[in-house]
């Protein structure tokens, strides 16, 4: 926290093998924390739910039930309004551990976050 403001980082890199792909937003503001606390806890028994954590610049983080897989689905975003003012979006999506899905949820309910909406 560098700012007179609290904000997030979400960053990716992923490795295709043939190709890389990066990036990192490091002043991102989360939106709905409380919410996504709630529906991440129950999407642990519920999988019908679609817990969604939305942020600036068209980010988020969601997860989603694929099947018997957990997947999250992500998107960084960024924008520049001096260069025509373009939005730059990283997607992405990858199955988690279903092995670690508790542990996820006590890290998002660590970070506090409800004092940043």
């Amino acid at each position: 926290q560098e700012n007179n403001y609290s904000s997030f980082v979400l960053a990716a890199h992923v490795d295709c093998g043939h190709s890389n792909f990066r990036s990192e937003n490091s002043d991102l503001h989360l939106f709905g924390f409380p919410e996504f606390i709630l529906d991440l806890n129950n999407f642990v028994l519920n999988r019908s739910l679609t817990p969604t954590l939305a942020g600036t610049y068209d980010s988020y983080i969601s997860f989603r039930s694929g099947g018997s897989a957990v997947i999250l689905d992500f998107c960084i975003g960024s924008f520049q309004s001096y260069h025509n003012g373009l939005n730059h979006l990283h997607r992405g999506a990858f199955e988690v551990d279903q092995e670690f899905l508790h542990q996820i949820v006590k890290d998002f309910e660590g970070l506090n976050a409800d004092k940043y909406d």
